[in-house]
């Protein structure tokens, strides 16, 4: 059950980070290609070192990741030990202090929902307009999360990711894995 998991967790967390650049996924879904500039990978790296990651294709193979992330335990889940007190800013510039850091995420609103395969990708702001990408197994949603809900997160940093915008500026945002969640409207 707990490799399902692990397995599951990771392939999320990759297709998520894929719809972010340019995707192109291999039939076996084994690998999936994230391109991004080298200026974008060089400014925002985080503990997870992509080159560690990738295949001799230039792919992110799931196989490796997998090995990085440490997966959820619902049995052991506790609020308390997720850390409502950090920065946004540091979160972007210091990614490799927050790898995998529980993180508190409170009264974010929903954006966009995207429903994948196996998970659900929530696009949320907070009051102050930072943006978050999170991600949530399918399996794992009590009760379904809709553009304009406000809620509480519960989550892990993953990495940086970044998005050109259609005036050619780039902006960056978190990758978040979702390990609970608070609907509080």
């Amino acid at each position: 059950m707990k490799k399902i998991l692990i397995t599951l967790s990771v392939t999320i967390l990759c297709l998520g980070l894929s719809a972010c650049g340019n995707k192109e996924t291999d039939k076996s879904k084994n690998q999936v290609t994230v391109s991004s500039s080298k200026e974008t990978e060089k400014n925002q790296g985080s503990n997870i070192q992509e080159e560690e990651l990738r295949d001799s294709q230039g792919r992110i193979d799931l196989k490796k990741l997998q090995k990085k992330i440490k997966p959820f335990n619902p049995d052991t889940f506790d609020q308390n030990k997720y850390d409502p007190y950090f920065s946004y800013n540091n979160l972007l510039t210091k990614p490799d202090i927050y790898f995998s850091k529980q993180l508190k995420l409170s009264n974010l609103e929903i954006k966009q929902v995207t429903h994948l395969e196996n998970a659900t990708v929530y696009v949320a702001y907070t009051a102050d307009g930072d943006p978050y990408m999170l991600f949530l197994e399918n399996e794992r949603v009590k009760s379904e999360l809709l553009e304009g809900n406000d809620v509480t997160f519960f989550c892990r940093f993953i990495m940086n990711s970044a998005t050109e915008k259609t005036s050619g500026s780039v902006s960056y945002h978190p990758i978040m894995y979702v390990d609970e969640y608070i609907l509080n409207n």
